[in-house]
């Protein structure tokens, strides 16, 4: 069970680098400067290192972790319904999507619970 539970780890530090790697399309567009370029660059990468540094944090707190992951799904799919093209990159949502709330709910479901104090 524990190497489910690394696993799931291990996916979400994968789906930071993931978000930080299509982050690098803003490069694409000649129109603004490098400098601009790099702007959006580093606010399209916020969700990935933010997904990235809490999963390093709570790397032994289980629950708390599915839960993040869980909050992530869920606000990545209200951005994702959102989005202009949805039906379009509904393969897209759907790769990201059910991974996060499977790694979600194992990690919530067997995680370690904090002992009670008596």
């Amino acid at each position: 069970m524990d190497l489910v539970k690394t696993v799931c780890r291990i996916y979400m530090l994968f789906m930071g680098l993931f978000f930080i790697t299509i982050s690098l399309d803003v490069f694409n567009c000649v129109v603004f400067s490098f400098w601009e370029n790099f702007g959006s660059f580093a606010l399209h990468c916020i969700p990935g290192f933010l997904i990235i540094i809490l999963t390093l944090v709570f790397w032994k707190r289980e629950v708390l972790l599915g839960m993040i992951a869980f909050a992530f799904a869920l606000a990545f799919f209200a951005y994702a319904k959102d989005y202009d093209q949805f039906l379009e990159q509904y393969s897209l949502v759907l790769m990201v999507e059910v991974p996060m709330v499977l790694a979600g709910a194992i990690l919530v479901l067997w995680g370690k619970r904090p002992e009670k104090k008596h």
